[in-house]
């Protein structure tokens, strides 16, 4: 049960940071336009 919630965190934690990173990404590129 632990490690299920541990990588279910995990996954969580991870999809944030990749939205996060494609966000910053996105708003960065519409800078340097």
């Amino acid at each position: 049960a632990k490690l299920k919630a541990f990588s279910l965190a995990q996954s969580i934690l991870t999809g944030r940071s990749k939205s996060f990173y494609y966000t910053t990404n996105e708003k960065n590129s519409k800078i340097s336009q």
